[in-house]
This record gives structure tokens, sequence and C-alpha cells, in this order.
């Protein structure tokens, strides 16, 4: 961790010389499938907090797949990570199957079948964010999908398929 934010610190000076961008850090899973240092959220949030003596903008993302993968329930995770939280990547996972071709943190589509993400669980993403303030009326914090593809279907389909699903996830709301 300390050659990290050695790494980070460099690199967020760098930065810094050419843009106003902040430096982020994705939490991904540590024992699953990705095999990241940067995972679980009590260590990454740690982590950050220390770090923000040298980079005092630096920032977390939250991927929703990588959660799932470390077995880390959502509330618990966005709830540790407000403070520092500065972007969602909105995703899925296969975690039963294993021989699914895109078990593991692959970003399989939002509601692929044996998936852990799908319209009742964006549901409860939403809330949480609005619970925590990152997403309220006058703070529009940023989400993206993380996606691929689904089997036999084109891009274009799939993200069609995908919206149609957090636009239910926003009416349940």
């Amino acid at each position: 961790f300390e050659g990290l934010a050695e790494y980070i610190t460099e690199l967020d000076s760098y930065m810094k010389g050419k843009s106003r961008m902040s430096f982020l850090i994705e939490l991904m899973d540590r024992d699953v499938d990705k095999r990241s240092l940067c995972g679980p959220t009590t260590e990454v949030v740690d982590f950050v907090d220390r770090a923000r003596e040298r980079v005092p903008d630096l920032g977390v993302v939250l991927d929703v797949n990588h959660l799932v993968l470390m077995g880390e329930p959502f509330r618990d995770a966005f709830f540790r990570c407000r403070e520092y939280l500065r972007h969602v990547h909105l995703g899925n996972c296969i975690l039963k199957d294993r021989s699914h071709p895109l078990w593991g943190g692959k970003h399989p589509p939002i509601g692929i079948a044996g998936g852990e993400i799908d319209v009742p669980q964006l549901t409860n993403l939403f809330r949480l964010l609005l619970e925590i303030g990152y997403l309220d009326r006058g703070r529009r914090g940023t989400l993206s999908l993380e996606i691929v593809p689904f089997p036999g279907l084109s891009p274009e389909e799939t993200i069609e398929d995908n919206l149609s699903r957090l636009h239910q996830a926003w009416r349940a709301i």
C-alpha cells in the first residue's frame, strides 16, 4: 500500500500539471477473479483516508459487480465510502456458475440469466445513493454502465435493454 501511495502521489502531481483531473481508485475483489490489492472496502477507505494527506482529492469508484464478488453488502460499502465516492459503475457478475463463460468480473449485462444484478438490486442501489446524498436534486453523482453485450445481441440492443432496466428501477422508487 505504501508503494501504491507513492505511485498515486507522483501520478497525481503529473496529472495536476496537465489538467484538473482527480485520481480515483476502483475497488475490486481480491479473492475471486481480479485479485486486486484495492479491496475490500474497509482497507481501501482506510488507505484513501491516509493517502489524502498527499493527494487531497483522491476518491473512490464503487463497482457494483466487485462488491458482489467481495461479498460486501451494498449498504455497508456505500455508507463506508460515501465521503470519498466519486463514481459508480453499474454492472453485473456471475458468481454461482464457475463454468459460465462470463463468470467472475467480466461485466455481463444487467439482467443476464444467472447474474446477480437486475431491476430489484438496481432499485436498492438507487435508494442507497439517494440516502447517502450521492444523488439528489442538487447533486448528481456520476454513474456508468460497465457491461458487455448479451450473448446473441448487438451492443445497441444490450444498451437499450439495460437502459430500460435502469428506468424500471427509477420508476420503482
